[in-house]
């Protein structure tokens, strides 16, 4: 059971002195001062079965000593002596009633617990009490009301996993898809070089016949140079012929010399 009245950063009133930090721990209703459960000499089971009346009526035993009125107020064990001796118990399922929590408080405050021997056998009564008259209904209760919870685990599990299942087959169907599409650019990656080759040799083709082109060009600049075209003469019937530049030079040389003999 859980304190309802916590005050953040609480320090313990007793010789502790440290910050309470959980919610086990209880408020003197006179003073008002905090106390761990363990320093007020409370046990835990004792603590569990505590109603809101019964927290909000404790006095510590420092206010108990000041001689403050306590009549319908719950009192705690001594504080003055050492808890070595407090006997920690399980923790058990289940509360009870009204009645027989009053009960066990009234058995508590009516004996004087001074020894470690008077606090370990108020404990046993305790647990025995607990342990005994606990109903077996709340029990099965509480048992079905654990069962619940883990059915709609259960089926929240299976859903998870049903979830998972179908992500699975989707990525698997995804990466089918990427690796056909990887298959498809490198073909088209090998169709690409190979063009380039293919322009690359084309293109080496190409200026070598633009070279042999000019090669040739020029030699038949150079043949033109060296032929030129045949002259045409008559001969004693009146009937032109072609003649070749050699005989015309001949012809020329010859009357040359014939003109230089006559004179």
């Amino acid at each position: 059971m859980e304190q309802k009245h916590q005050t953040p950063l609480k320090k313990c009133s007793f010789k502790c002195k440290s910050i309470i930090e959980n919610r086990q721990f209880t408020i003197c209703s006179v003073c008002e001062n905090a106390y761990h459960i363990d320093c007020a000499n409370i046990t835990f089971a004792r603590f569990r079965i505590w109603t809101n009346e019964t927290k909000k009526s404790w006095i510590c035993n420092r206010c108990i000593k000041s001689k403050t009125n306590t009549k319908n107020a719950v009192h705690s064990p001594s504080l003055e002596k050492d808890t070595v001796n407090i006997t920690r118990r399980k923790k058990r399922i289940g509360t009870l009633e009204c009645n027989d929590m009053n009960d066990v408080d009234s058995k508590s405050t009516n004996s004087s617990p001074t020894t470690g021997q008077t606090l370990f056998s108020m404990h046993k009564e305790t647990d025995e009490y607990i342990t005994k008259d606990l109903p077996t209904e709340k029990l099965l209760e509480k048992s079905l009301s654990i069962e619940l919870p883990v059915e709609s685990v259960n089926t929240s599990f299976q859903s998870l996993e049903d979830l998972s299942h179908s992500l699975e087959l989707e990525l698997v169907n995804e990466l089918d898809i990427v690796s056909k599409q990887k298959i498809k650019i490198d073909n088209l990656q090998i169709k690409l070089k190979s063009c380039e080759t293919e322009l690359d040799d084309t293109i080496l083709e190409n200026n070598e016949l633009r070279r042999q082109v000019t090669k040739l060009t020029k030699e038949l600049l150079i043949l033109k140079t060296f032929v030129k075209p045949h002259k045409r003469q008559k001969n004693s019937a009146g009937v032109y012929f072609q003649v070749r530049p050699q005989v015309l030079q001949i012809k020329k040389i010859q009357s040359k010399y014939l003109f230089w003999k006559i004179k």
